[in-house]
């Protein structure tokens, strides 16, 4: 039961980060909600948490990925299957609340950017020491649905893998395991 184990929704847009409010200047991922969720269901270390997600180069607002495009996107928080920025900024997140999740590049992929061109959207180049912002949405965590989620339950993929572009591209080695190829 993972009620009550996150921050408190404060009802109105707030800038968080791993859950709490951050005077600091620059913090590796800020949060930013613009619909709150249930504000008492939140993510805990090894749950299954089912997302959409739309992924933008900060400088350029280029979209690189779009998983509105194909189907949500499952993975466990804590496993290292995603980049940082996503293990801290989807942290704080309650079930159903949808966040603009801003990262610095080395909460992303650091130096060495990501070149993989293969996602839906055929763009997928990231650039070395590339800010990247994401519009998620928590759909499930360990399949309790959020309330916008229910709608879209049947229209939903059984396909719960990788998306193309998430698992294609390697790590700086001081990086933590970001995202979902092994291989990266």
């Amino acid at each position: 039961d993972n009620e009550g184990a996150g921050p408190p929704s404060t009802g109105s847009t707030t800038t968080r980060v791993m859950g709490k409010k951050q005077p600091e200047a620059d913090p590796p991922v800020r949060v930013e909600t613009t619909t709150e969720g249930d504000g008492k269901t939140f993510p805990s270390h090894g749950d299954a948490l089912t997302v959409h997600y739309t992924g933008r180069l900060a400088k350029s607002d280029e979209v690189f990925d779009n998983s509105r495009e194909r189907a949500p996107f499952s993975f466990t928080l804590g496993a290292g299957t995603v980049i940082r920025g996503w293990e801290l900024g989807v942290a704080s997140m309650s079930l159903g609340q949808r966040a603009t999740l801003s990262i610095s590049a080395e909460a992303a992929y650091g130096r060495k950017g990501c070149d993989q061109r293969g996602n839906a959207s055929g763009t997928g180049f990231i650039p070395p020491n590339a800010a990247l912002i994401f519009d998620v949405e928590l759909l499930d965590i360990n399949d309790q649905r959020g309330v916008a989620s229910e709608g879209r339950r049947a229209a939903r993929s059984t396909l719960r893998g990788v998306p193309s572009f998430l698992g294609s591209c390697r790590l700086p080695p001081s990086t933590p395991r970001a995202m979902l190829d092994p291989g990266c």
